[in-house]
């Protein structure tokens, strides 16, 4: 009889020990190894020769245990939650490319070129001239004497052969039988030549970036 009266009492002390050490901050880590002692000496008191009264104890013991085993085992699942979602893992996720080393950017590649242009005809002066493009804005000059020889450096990139880029000039006329001829060349070369006569008539000459490409002096 005293084997099976200690057996349930001792499930029911655990059960007890058990609450109590759940609500010790440090204890509570060990509750739930109680509860399953506990619960152990309660199945033990249950299959032993008993009485009444020893086997009241004893399922009182074991149905204690069990509901401190459930509520340890709630308790740390939802801490381990808690934790997992205040430091989630740094580590990408599964397919998820690496980030590469960024590749310093290529410069562009610069090629100068000089242009000559001359305006020449039968007149004194044309009334309008018009030039410009490529690297710099188109400028509107009046009453240009002639003859007229100028150099304009231009700057030649891949950008500007892809967009078809070009500079160009063009002389209006003033005088009603007059002619004006306008060239463009780069070193010995003419690129482009036009000649227009008569009053209000233009001469233009234009050329491409793919016009100078052979006349490119070296990339900077």
């Amino acid at each position: 009889m005293r084997g099976r009266n200690e057996a349930a009492g001792t499930a029911v002390v655990l059960a007890v020990l058990a609450l109590i050490g759940a609500l010790v901050p440090v204890l509570d880590l060990v509750t739930g190894l109680l509860a399953v002692v506990g619960a152990a000496f309660g199945i033990l008191a249950l299959t032993r020769k008993r009485r009444r009264n020893s086997r009241r104890l004893a399922i009182t013991g074991l149905a204690l245990n069990v509901v401190v085993l459930t509520a340890w085992v709630i308790a740390i699942t939802t801490l381990v939650g808690l934790v997992l979602d205040t430091y989630p893992p740094t580590t990408p996720p599964e397919g998820a490319a690496s980030p590469g080393p960024t590749a310093p950017a290529t410069p562009e590649i610069v090629y100068p070129v000089t242009l000559t242009v001359e305006l020449t005809g039968t007149v004194p002066q044309v009334r309008t001239v018009w030039l410009g493009g490529l690297n710099g804005e188109y400028r509107d000059v009046a009453a240009e004497a002639l003859p007229l020889t100028q150099e304009h450096d231009v700057l030649l990139t891949d950008a500007a052969f892809s967009a078809g880029d070009h500079f160009s000039v063009t002389a209006v006329l003033d005088e009603a039988d007059g002619t004006v001829t306008c060239r463009v060349g780069a070193g010995d070369r003419i690129l482009a030549e036009d000649t227009a006569s008569g009053r209000d008539e233009a001469a233009s000459c234009r050329v491409t970036a793919f016009d100078m490409r052979d006349y490119r002096q070296g990339a900077e």
